[in-house]
């Protein structure tokens, strides 16, 4: 009981000796307005482009440190086959969509708007397959079949997932106290 009762005192002292050591531990924060404040940092700012960066913008162009101008507007690139395919597809199912929930708005009756929600999420769906088969299709003619297949394999669970065995009653186990 003394041992522990000295270990107890000792370790105390200990503490409040760091205490004592570092008094800016215990003293508050200032609250006024300048403490509060937080500290602008100094940055090396491109003074053209802060002048007047409305029209650095609109112009489409900004004047970089060395002087020299770079490009806002990334160079459009075409698209290739398979995105414009894709682009075809998710537009007119874009189209089918947005005439679907217009109409689930309009519903008169909370079964009529489900129904509508349940063939909007049926359409988001059928888009995701149709794009997993045009890249099915792509991966196949650029001689990747190995991806082929693997895309396939994955349309073909999302259509029929595995179906797991039917469950069974069984006697709940006996209790033990």
């Amino acid at each position: 009981m003394k041992k522990s009762l000295f270990i107890t005192i000792a370790l105390l002292i200990v503490a409040l000796s760091a205490l004592a050591a570092d008094p800016d531990v215990v003293r508050p924060v200032e609250n006024t307005a300048e403490a509060r404040q937080t500290p602008t940092p100094q940055l090396d700012v491109n003074q053209a482009e802060m002048a007047d960066p409305p029209s650095a913008v609109a112009n489409g162009k900004v004047q970089l440190f060395g002087g020299e101008k770079a490009d806002l507007q990334p160079e459009a690139r075409p698209l290739s086959p398979m995105m414009l395919e894709i682009k075809k597809v998710v537009d007119a199912d874009l189209a089918t969509g947005q005439a679907l929930a217009t109409r689930q708005k309009a519903a008169l009756t909370e079964n009529e708007a489900l129904r509508l929600q349940r063939d909007i999420e049926l359409l988001a769906r059928e888009t995701e397959l149709k794009i997993l088969q045009i890249q099915a299709d792509f991966a196949r003619q650029d001689g990747r079949e190995v991806i082929a297949v693997e895309i396939e394999t994955a349309i073909a669970q999302m259509r029929e997932p595995v179906r797991r065995g039917v469950p069974k009653d069984r006697p709940a186990p006996a209790r033990q106290n």
